[in-house]
């Protein structure tokens, strides 16, 4: 039996699937990538460098995503470490790596508020 509209639909859906992605969904994957480590950055950033760590954490995202397409298999429980938890862990140490000097500058301050008998 021949149902109108179907002839095909199979047989063109497998051979689309070794086609190439377009440059507009490359871009928009790129674009995602940036925004989920930029968030995840903002996230655990200090309150003055949220602007510093939405742009560290997009490239570093970006960059770390690149990385895990390249070393991580494309199936599997893995694909998901290779498109989400990659690109927001390189997110996450930018933001942790901006907290942790937020607090060695307050760290500094508090110090040299101090006498000097209480100074380390």
């Amino acid at each position: 039996m021949h149902y109108i509209g179907t002839h095909g639909f199979y047989e063109n859906a497998m051979g689309s699937l070794g086609d190439e992605p377009s440059y507009a969904s490359r871009l928009m994957a790129t674009l995602a990538t940036g925004a989920l480590g930029g968030f995840v950055a903002m996230k655990i950033a200090p309150d003055k460098d949220k602007k510093t760590a939405l742009a560290g954490g997009a490239i570093a995202a970006i960059a770390a995503g690149a990385v895990g397409q390249a070393v991580l298999p494309l199936s599997g429980i893995l694909y998901w470490a290779r498109a989400l938890m990659v690109p927001a862990g390189g997110g996450a140490l930018v933001g942790m790596y901006l907290d942790k000097q937020y607090k060695r500058e307050m760290g500094y301050s508090v110090r040299g508020r101090l006498p000097e008998s209480a100074r380390l």
